[in-house]
């Protein structure tokens, strides 16, 4: 029996690593490369915002974890890891001052889930208190689809066998709605992730709040629960939070 559980956010612990992995590599902004690739990232925030799908770029390794950008309630999208150079900074840093540029002259834009922050960035918070007012609904493995409240989205397990005869599977999430369907493989832990909790999110948000037990605590012969929230749009996971030991 655990005395007590603290919860440890992806959020927070890579964005520090991305913060730390970008100091240690100076940027020439006198550079060619540099110059170039912030007028391309202006040119891309231009074309978004045109479209209506804004988003905030990031760099460095928790670039390809974070799916939600705090302060505009917009999605991220990653555009290089750990090792970044003169042309990523540029890119990122003239997009993302494009896209700043575009809030300040016509606020944010309808599709920004900032009105949803509390939610979102809390997602085992609101796993939790949405539970006691009514059950989650359960996804099995090759189960059947649960649809959104508004019939707009549908959920399900599917997964195979990583090899034939194995108990060891391979899970993805399926995402149907108007567009098509999408896969979205679920974070590392295959098996345990064969069962999978959900609630809807709040109403107008398009998203839905997971429960599962997927990420392996090398400590202990076990796999420790994960709360995470998913952008029902695009099939991408917005923030994870996993429960761990102190």
């Amino acid at each position: 029996m655990l005395k007590s559980t603290r919860l440890f956010s992806f959020l927070i612990a890579l964005a520090c690593l991305s913060f730390l992995a970008a100091a240690a590599q100076a940027v020439d902004y006198d550079s060619q490369a540099y110059k170039a690739a912030y007028e391309q990232g202006r040119r891309e925030a231009e074309q978004e915002t045109a479209e209506n799908r804004a988003t905030i770029y990031l760099t460095g390794y928790g670039a390809l974890y974070i799916g939600l950008d705090r302060a505009t309630g917009l999605p991220c999208t990653a555009i290089a890891g750990c090792e970044t150079d003169d042309a990523a900074a540029g890119r990122q840093e003239g997009h993302n001052e494009r896209v700043g540029q575009f809030i300040k002259e016509h606020g944010l834009p309808s599709y920004s889930r900032k009105a949803w922050e509390r939610e979102l960035f809390d997602p085992k918070g609101y796993f939790d208190a949405k539970s006691e007012e009514q059950p989650p609904v359960r996804l099995t493995l090759n189960g059947p689809a649960v649809t959104s409240p508004d019939g707009k989205f549908a959920l399900r397990l599917a997964g195979e066998p990583i090899e034939p005869g194995s108990a060891d599977f391979r899970v993805w999430l399926v995402l149907k709605n108007a567009a098509g369907k999408e896969e979205l493989h679920l974070p590392e832990g295959h098996e345990a992730a064969r069962v999978t909790d959900l609630i809807w999110g709040p109403e107008g948000s398009d998203t839905a709040f997971l429960r599962w037990s997927d990420f392996r605590d090398p400590r202990y012969a076990r796999y420790l629960p994960v709360h995470g929230s998913l952008d029902l749009r695009t099939g991408k996971r917005l923030i994870v939070m996993i429960e761990v030991q102190p």
